[in-house]
């Protein structure tokens, strides 16, 4: 489970019908985040969709969704350590991490 206040996820995206086959959900992992979380280290999970299958907390013009791509969950949460809750209550305040 992700901190909800700044991260919505994992978004289920379909893919497009391709040649008639039914449509499939895309693959990766995918997070939408609190524009304040992103960092020039997550800039290769970023992605831009055209139509985002939804938006983190209204996409007011002032607050801008970043859309983020990952593998998978375990992929996500080694770039994102701090916003995994795991097993705690929404509410809880994450583990510090020791450097």
């Amino acid at each position: 489970m992700w901190a909800a206040s700044q991260i919505d996820g994992p978004i289920a995206i379909l893919a497009p019908a391709v040649d008639g086959a039914p449509a499939a959900f895309a693959p990766g992992y995918h997070l939408n985040v609190d524009p304040t979380l992103f960092s020039p280290e997550l800039e290769a999970y970023r992605v831009f969709p055209a139509e985002p299958a939804q938006v983190f907390a209204g996409d007011a013009p002032a607050y801008q969704t970043v859309f983020l791509r990952f593998a998978d969950e375990a992929e996500a949460r080694v770039c994102l350590p701090l916003f995994w809750r795991g097993d705690r209550a929404a509410d809880e305040p994450p583990a510090e991490v020791e450097e």
